[in-house]
């Protein structure tokens, strides 16, 4: 993953539109997922579409992920946030899914609200 800093394939993430309507991106395609700093991502798959050249950057990273998600779904993407980054709350169009966020580098004094809950 530390490799992918210097690789092209990183790009700003972009909610639906319905997810956030009050933070439309300038181009009108979705919604900007933050309303401060910068959060760029590396997709993998997104909704079952496999990022070929992404992927072949990270073949460990693929080879895990078949192992623990031996499922036919796949949503998979490395995020990158400058300091000072505030994701705006977000949820999907319904709870079928899980999420797991796995902090890898520069977590010192982040933080992580779900609900009422901040951790």
């Amino acid at each position: 993953m530390l490799k992918l800093r210097e690789s092209v394939g990183f790009q700003p993430y972009r909610s639906p539109a319905y997810a956030n309507e009050k933070n439309l991106a300038p181009d009108k395609i979705g919604s900007l997922g933050t309303d401060n700093g910068t959060w760029n991502v590396f997709y993998l798959y997104l909704h079952d579409i496999k990022f070929d050249e992404n992927c072949a950057k990270v073949p460990q990273t693929i080879d895990i992920l078949k192992k623990l998600v031996p499922r036919s779904y796949m949503h998979c993407f490395f995020s990158a946030l400058t300091p000072g980054t505030h994701i705006t709350a977000h949820n999907g169009p319904t709870g079928k899914k899980l999420r797991v966020h796995l902090p890898l580098v520069g977590v010192n004094g982040a933080r992580m609200r779900v609900g009422d809950e901040t951790v």
